[in-house]
C-alpha cells in the first residue's frame, strides 16, 4: 500500500513539473511573439539648412532601421549647454549631439561625452581631414561632418567699377571699404555699405576676433589664447595681438563703413546682406556661400562675387574648424549613436550636402572629386582650401565653452568704448584665469 502511494506521488510530482514546464514555456513563447519595442535615440542638433538636412537623413535611417528618433534643434552654444545640464543630472537625455569643434574639448573634458576610438573600425578617422579639435587627451571624441575656414567675401563686380584690387592687408580692406559704401540714389541714405561685421553673440565674436588675432606677432609669440608656463595654462589673448584686433573693428566703426547695429548681427545675417547685394566684403566661415548661391535670398550671379584670403597684419592667417556628431557619456545607446553618426558623416551622405549646401566636406577624398570640383569652382576652393593651410583652431581646452561668453561681453564693452581694448582684454584674461584655476 505504502508502494503505491509512493508511486502515486512520484506521478503527480512528474505531472506538476510537467503543467509548470509547459506553462513556463508557454509564457515566453508568448513573450517572444509579442512586438519587440523599438529602440529609441534623442539626436541634438542645430537649427540651420544644413542641420535640417541631416535630420531628415537621419529620420530616413532610423525608420530603415526600426528606430524612433527624437529631435531637438538648438543654436551651436544652447546645444552644449543642454547636454551639460542633463550630464551634471545625470540624466541620459541625448544620444546623439551635434557640436561644433571646441565644444567637444570642453564636453570631453568635463566628462559628458565618451571616445569613440572603441566604437568604430581601426583606421577609420584616417579618411578625414585634420581633427585636432575633437582629440582629447589621445583619445577622438567626435565625428566630423564638415571642415570649414574664414576667407574673405567680396563682390568682384563692384571692385571691377571702382578699379581696386582685392585687399590682401588691414590697411587695403578699410580704403577699399570706405570707396565702397555708397548712396547709390542720392537720398542721403547709404544703400551699400563696404564692409560687415558681426558681433550678434559669443559664436560670432569668436570667429571674427581669432583671424587678427592670429596674423600679428606680439609679447607672447604668434598672437594666441593661452601659453603654458610650469605647468600652467595662462590666457595670453590680451596682448597686443587682442588689442589690435579690437582696434581694428573700431577703425572700421569709426569710417562708417559698416551697417547700422553691427553689435546685434549674427554671421546668417551679414551673409544674407551680402547676398542681398547691401555690403561688398565681409569675413566668415566659407560654408556659408550657400546663402549667396540661394535663388530664393540672393541677388547675386556667381560671376558677382568671389572668395579671397583673409587680408594680413603681420602674417596672413585665419581660423579653421570642423563641426562633430559626439556620443553622451550617459547614453544608454552609445553603439547606435556612433552607428547613425557615421552614416551622416558618410561618403554618400557629405557629397550630397556638399552639391546642394555647398559646405565643405570633411572627407578627403570629396575634394578630388570631379563634381564636387565642377559645383564649388575650382578657384573658390582652391583659396579656400589654401586659407586653410594657414589657419589656427578656436580655444582646445575644457574651459572653451565658459570663456566665449566673457570675451564677446568684454569685446562688446570695448566696442561700445565703455573700456579699452586693453582693458576689456585684460579683464576678460582675469576671469577666465579665474575658470582655469577653479578646475573642470
Amino acid at each position: 500500500m505504502e508502494k503505491a502511494a509512493k508511486k502515486r506521488m512520484y506521478i503527480y510530482v512528474v505531472a506538476a513539473i510537467i503543467v509548470v514546464a509547459v506553462a513556463v514555456g508557454g509564457y515566453y513563447t508568448y513573450l517572444a511573439l509579442l512586438p519587440k519595442p523599438r529602440p529609441k535615440l534623442s539626436y541634438l542638433e542645430g537649427t540651420g539648412a544644413r542641420s535640417k538636412d541631416l535630420i531628415e537623413k537621419a529620420k530616413k535611417w532610423c525608420e530603415e532601421k526600426g528606430i524612433d528618433l527624437v529631435v531637438t534643434m538648438l543654436p551651436g552654444l544652447e546645444r552644449f549647454q543642454k547636454l551639460a545640464i542633463a550630464s551634471e543630472a545625470g540624466v541620459a537625455t541625448y544620444d546623439l549631439i551635434a557640436l561644433w569643434g571646441p565644444m567637444v574639448i570642453s564636453a570631453a573634458g568635463k566628462g559628458y561625452i565618451t571616445p569613440l576610438d572603441d566604437l568604430v573600425p581601426t583606421g577609420y578617422f584616417d579618411q578625414y581631414m585634420p581633427m585636432d579639435e575633437a582629440i582629447y587627451q589621445g583619445k577622438h571624441y567626435g565625428l566630423p561632418y564638415l571642415t570649414e575656414t574664414i576667407v574673405l567675401f567680396y563682390r568682384t563686380d563692384l571692385f571691377e567699377q571702382e578699379g581696386l584690387e582685392v585687399p590682401t592687408t588691414a590697411e587695403e580692406l578699410i580704403e577699399a571699404a570706405k570707396r565702397l559704401t555708397k548712396d547709390l540714389d542720392g537720398d542721403g541714405v547709404t544703400d551699400i555699405y563696404g564692409f560687415a561685421p558681426f558681433w550678434g553673440n559669443a559664436e560670432t565674436t569668436m570667429c571674427i576676433f581669432a583671424p587678427i588675432l592670429f596674423s600679428v606677432e606680439d609679447e607672447y609669440g604668434w598672437g594666441t589664447w593661452a601659453i603654458e608656463e610650469d605647468g600652467k595654462v595662462i590666457p595670453a589673448f590680451n596682448g597686443t595681438a587682442g588689442v589690435t584686433a579690437i582696434e581694428f573693428w573700431l577703425e572700421l566703426l569709426d569710417a562708417g563703413v559698416v551697417p547700422p547695429s553691427p553689435m546685434a548681427l549674427l554671421q546668417d545675417d551679414v551673409s544674407t546682406l551680402f547676398a542681398e547685394g547691401k555690403i561688398a566684403m565681409f569675413i566668415t566661415w566659407a560654408g556659408l556661400r550657400g546663402y549667396i548661391d540661394d535663388p530664393e535670398i540672393s541677388v547675386l550671379k556667381s560671376e558677382q562675387w568671389s572668395f579671397a584670403l583673409v587680408p594680413k597684419f603681420d602674417r596672413a592667417w585665419s581660423l579653421t574648424g570642423s563641426d562633430f556628431f559626439s556620443v553622451a557619456e550617459l547614453s544608454e545607446e552609445k553603439e547606435l549613436a556612433t552607428e547613425l553618426g557615421m552614416y551622416l558623416i558618410s561618403e554618400e551622405v557629405q557629397k550630397e550636402i556638399f552639391l546642394t549646401r555647398k559646405v565643405t566636406p570633411s572627407i578627403k577624398a570629396l575634394y578630388e572629386d570631379p563634381e564636387c570640383l565642377e559645383m564649388y569652382g575650382a578657384e573658390k576652393l582652391r583659396v579656400m582650401l589654401e586659407q586653410t593651410l594657414v589657419s589656427g583652431f578656436k580655444p582646445l581646452y575644457w574651459w572653451a565653452d565658459e570663456f566665449y561668453p566673457i570675451l564677446n561681453e568684454e569685446v562688446q564693452k570695448a566696442l561700445l568704448r565703455e573700456k579699452t581694448p586693453k582693458q576689456a582684454l585684460d579683464d576678460a584674461a582675469e576671469r577666465l584665469a579665474e575658470i582655469i584655476e577653479r578646475g573642470p
